[in-house]
């Protein structure tokens, strides 16, 4: 049994969204870097759920770039 809950999601976007926001403020922003510091958060490298076994290698490498916030 894991110690904490540690949410992870497949869209790394998402928190660049969010993190980029100009609605959301700076103190909410920072929550949500403490918490990816503290490894709470955490995305893996796949932008989205996909089939990689239908991607050309393009759009392969164009998903993982996604992936590439910090």
């Amino acid at each position: 049994m894991p110690d904490k809950f540690t949410w992870t999601t497949q869209v790394p976007w998402l928190i660049a969204h969010y993190l980029n926001h100009p609605d959301v403020f700076e103190e909410a922003k920072e929550r949500l870097r403490s918490a990816i510091k503290a490894g709470t958060i955490k995305w893996h490298g796949l932008p989205v759920t996909f089939h990689t076994e239908l991607m050309d290698r393009e759009l392969f490498e164009c998903s993982l770039s996604i992936s590439i916030l910090f």
